[in-house]
């Protein structure tokens, strides 16, 4: 049991804030919700990262005409790859079809997605290399069990620009094959940030290893300092 997010959010309006005239990155950003709420807080740029195909065309119908906002249809994770015959019938993660069949269904998941597609996996180091901004407000990360993947790509970036961290603790990281007592190491020991819970309290590293969602998700805040 968790109550790292058993409240409303008291603590949105931080959240909020560090969009107002910055780069925003929205990475699983689905149809396109939050990143309409990180505009509306006047986000100077919002890029959207979102792997499955009718997900993104349902944000580029929403933000159609919008020249702050950047489209990329690719999944991100902790080095470039590809995914192929991935089949959200089972969940939102990210895996080729019939690899996760014990994952509970995601009925929502497969009404708005429906095919199997392939995914272009890259790393956001490797992205902002491209794109060349030297700023960001805001990483939001929302992603099924790739959030420590994403972090571990995006090592140089969170380092350099400091971004404030919204960030999923999900325990679809195990099921990825990856370790959630090193995710939550990696988190504790992330230089130059703690974490706060939705209500803006700081959160203990005892109460992390207590209280990690291993068998559901919450929200965390990384905030730097």
């Amino acid at each position: 049991m968790t109550d790292l997010c058993l409240n409303p959010n008291e603590f949105w309006h931080q959240i909020l804030g560090s969009c107002q005239n910055s780069h925003v990155f929205d990475v699983g950003s689905n149809v396109g919700s939050m990143a309409q709420s990180f505009l509306d807080n006047k986000a100077k740029t919002c890029h959207l990262f979102e792997p499955a195909p009718l997900l993104m065309d349902m944000c580029r119908t929403r933000f159609e005409g919008r020249k702050n906002v950047v489209f990329n249809q690719v999944g991100v994770s902790d080095k470039p790859g590809a995914l192929e015959n991935v089949d959200f019938a089972e969940s939102w993660v990210l895996r080729p079809q019939g690899e996760l069949q014990n994952l509970r269904v995601s009925p929502g998941a497969m009404e708005l997605q429906p095919e199997r597609f392939d995914v272009e996996l890259i790393t956001l180091d490797d992205y902002i290399k491209i794109i060349g901004i030297r700023s960001l407000g805001l990483l939001k990360i929302d992603v099924e069990g790739y959030e420590f993947r994403v972090l571990k790509g995006a090592s140089k970036l969170i380092s350099k620009l400091k971004p404030v961290i919204l960030l999923e603790l999900s325990f679809y990281v195990e099921s990825l094959g990856d370790s959630i007592p090193d995710y939550i190491d990696y988190l504790l020991n992330l230089d130059g940030y703690v974490i706060r819970d939705v209500h803006g309290n700081l959160v203990s590293e005892s109460r992390l290893k207590q209280q990690y969602p291993h068998h559901t998700s919450c929200d965390v805040i990384l905030e730097p300092v």
